[in-house]
């Protein structure tokens, strides 16, 4: 019976993380979009004031144009940039680990996934076993392939957690883990 219970509960926990990954997933799609619609709207606005500007005389329209030109090239290598580094951040799976429902890490991790899944990445919820005490520090695990998006995400969890008062040092694990078999791409252990 014991045995039952206990396959009962981890099964539980999987469905909880895939619950958590489908969120994501669905949290990181609506992000993309909202990028393209941002760089359209953005486009349509320099094309607008474009046209108002020709209505105003020649030389000054040849100067807004060549002006609207040149502002709506920059915002299309800016999104081009941003899509890029979205696309890029999609190839990543990140995990944040919490304590589970009502502790002071469970906001936090929520946060902290819905802060990355706007930035591109395939991040989930994970809980620590039940009983793992709090601790005040936050460990960054990664395999050796994702090291540079591990350090650079470390600023945006030392953001998150200062955003909900949760005060705890951010290390970065000094040794990646070398087995891609297992786990995600990145694990944050709050």
């Amino acid at each position: 019976m014991g045995g039952l219970a206990t396959t009962a509960t981890e099964v539980e926990k999987q469905l909880s993380e895939l619950r958590s990954r489908i969120d994501a997933e669905g949290a990181r799609t609506v992000a993309a979009a909202d990028l393209k619609i941002d760089a359209l709207d953005q486009q349509l606005r320099a094309l607008a004031n474009t046209v108002a500007h020709i209505a105003q005389g020649s030389q000054t329209a040849r100067d807004s144009a060549a002006e609207s030109d040149r502002r709506v090239n920059e915002v299309r290598k800016l999104s081009a940039l941003r899509q890029a580094e979205f696309e890029k951040n999609s190839q990543y799976s990140v995990m944040v680990v919490h304590h589970g429902g009502g502790s002071a890490t469970e906001a936090v991790a929520k946060d902290l996934v819905n802060t990355l899944s706007q930035e591109g990445f395939k991040a989930s919820e994970g809980k620590w076993a039940a009983g793992t005490e709090l601790h005040r520090e936050i460990i960054i695990d990664y395999l050796s392939r994702a090291r540079q998006k591990a350090v650079a995400m470390r600023s945006t969890v030392i953001a998150v957690a200062n955003s909900h008062s949760y005060s705890a040092t951010v290390a970065i694990r000094a040794e990646p883990r070398t087995n891609s078999s297992v786990g995600p791409d990145i694990t944050i252990w709050l």
